[in-house]
């Protein structure tokens, strides 16, 4: 393992999601962090926005781990071409290595794996077990809009600080999430 300097997480869905822009995204993410000189550490699926990025980054000459436990093998196909593979015995260890493998982490849309490790990231940093730098939520086509107002709400009736809600930050644009990665490692 080399050093995590400008190694992120992304965490995304193994499907392909309804919209064609998801796809598009994830892809256009992959290629501009490998442009960008980041490596990425992600779930090693070659199935739908895991693949779409991995490809993306892949294409561009990018740096790509793969973190799994084996028994995922059967349900998700994994990525032939990753840089580098790690197998793991379970979803757990797999949050914590990549967490570990890391300085921050992207959330692309996904489902309850992707809101899963989103929310361990900014659980363990709000409870100082934690120490991504970042964490942000690529807001493809406004699919996070409700979740920033449900953080809004958590805070409003008195669950979340101030600090905790700013733990985390929400871009549209990639070419902005990447600046702002950038702004913790500069």
């Amino acid at each position: 393992m080399e050093n995590r300097t400008k190694t992120v997480a992304v965490y995304c869905a193994s499907r392909t999601g309804a919209k064609d822009i998801y796809m598009e995204q994830a892809f256009a993410l992959g290629q501009a962090l490998a442009k960008a000189g980041w490596r990425i550490v992600y779930g090693g699926s070659i199935s739908g926005l895991m693949g779409a990025m991995a490809n993306g980054a892949l294409e561009s000459g990018g740096h790509v781990i793969g973190v799994y436990p084996p028994f995922i093998e059967d349900k998700e196909i994994l990525h032939p071409n990753l840089t580098e593979l790690y197998p793991v015995a379970s979803m757990a260890e797999r949050k914590t290595l990549m967490e570990k493998l890391s300085i921050g982490s992207i959330s692309l849309p996904g489902g309850s794996g992707t809101m899963d490790e989103f929310f361990e990231v900014i659980t363990n940093k709000a409870i100082g077990a934690g120490d991504h730098q970042f964490s942000i939520l690529h807001n493809v086509d406004g699919f996070y809009d409700p979740l920033q107002l449900f953080f809004t709400k958590m805070k409003d009736e008195g669950f979340l600080s101030s600090q905790t809600i700013n733990m985390w930050h929400c871009e549209r644009n990639i070419q902005a999430l990447i600046a702002r990665m950038e702004s913790f490692i500069n």
